[in-house]
């Protein structure tokens, strides 16, 4: 029986784990919850890295996650080049404004109506 230290190990290959794993595992339509979704091609390491990055930031609304998960030493490197605009998002994110603005918009005819009162 041999200890670990006894053999060397070749270093991760990820072109080979991407064409072993990844790539088989998105052509499984097993792992879609709709099973008439199309399967989803896999598109490289960088698009990984960006779609997690665009995700994580829609989700917890704050980029410098991305960046510490991403490793970036810079924020700029993460705004730049991986996170992306979704529009979902942005629909959100206006309709968030949009709502801030009626309740303010409201909240100032409610003050004026007291000052005709009174």
């Amino acid at each position: 029986m041999s200890s670990p230290s006894s053999y060397c190990a070749a270093p991760l290959d990820v072109n080979m784990l991407a064409k072993r794993v990844i790539r088989p595992a998105l052509r499984n339509p097993k792992n879609y919850r709709d099973l008439e979704a199309k399967p989803l091609e896999w598109q490289g390491f960088y698009s990984l890295r960006r779609g997690i990055a665009t995700q994580l930031t829609a989700i917890t609304r704050d980029s410098l996650v991305a960046k510490g998960l991403l490793r970036h030493s810079g924020l700029n490197t993460t705004l730049l080049h991986y996170i992306k605009d979704v529009p979902e998002v942005t629909a959100n994110g206006m309709a968030r404004i949009e709502q801030l603005f009626s309740k303010l918009d409201e909240k100032q005819s409610n003050e004026r109506s007291v000052i005709r009162l009174g």
